[in-house]
């Protein structure tokens, strides 16, 4: 029988395989944008497959939304992260249409900013509830990526069947 030791240290090394959404990719001079890049590359850092969604679907084809769906639904996809700004309308889209997808929904940590949103109130509000992680930020904690490997334990444990109770500032 393993010790709980062994199994924390097993569920720790694990590589997940993470798909990061959020504000365009082309607009550089945005920060949520920045944010997004700085994100991947501290989950390449930490040793799991990080990876932009458009990078991998033909974003010009009529069907772009399903095969983006089609791929987060994916098994091999262990975590969805989506980042929203405060002007990341195409993040807003993405939370909204993946919070009725089960499938996608239970392996997603939407992170976005405490200042601007109020639990239940208003149309962000509302649709971010439905999520289980979700994950208010202050620009501090955004600026030194601290909810990312948050983000990546939760998932860790998940995946080996271990549903923990999440943090108070998981929630709101």
């Amino acid at each position: 029988m393993a010790r709980l030791g062994e199994v924390e240290e097993e569920f720790t090394r694990r590589s997940l395989t993470i798909a990061v959404l959020g504000p365009n990719l082309e607009n550089l001079d945005d920060t949520g944008t920045l944010k997004r890049y700085q994100i991947r590359d501290a989950l390449l850092d930490m040793g799991h497959r990080a990876f932009f969604p458009e990078h991998h679907i033909d974003s010009t084809a009529p069907d772009w939304i399903g095969q983006e769906q089609d791929l987060l639904r994916d098994d091999t996809v262990d975590l969805v992260i989506i980042l929203h700004t405060e002007n990341s309308w195409g993040a807003f889209g993405e939370i909204s249409n993946f919070v009725s997808i089960l499938d996608i929904q239970m392996k997603t940590a939407v992170l976005f900013p405490i200042e601007h949103y109020k639990p239940t109130q208003g149309m962000t509000g509302n649709i971010v509830q439905g999520y289980f992680v979700r994950m208010p930020y202050t620009y501090e904690q955004m600026e030194i990526c601290q909810l990312v490997s948050e983000c990546t334990q939760w998932a860790q444990q998940r995946q080996i069947g271990i549903w923990p109770e999440l943090p108070p500032h998981f929630r709101f």
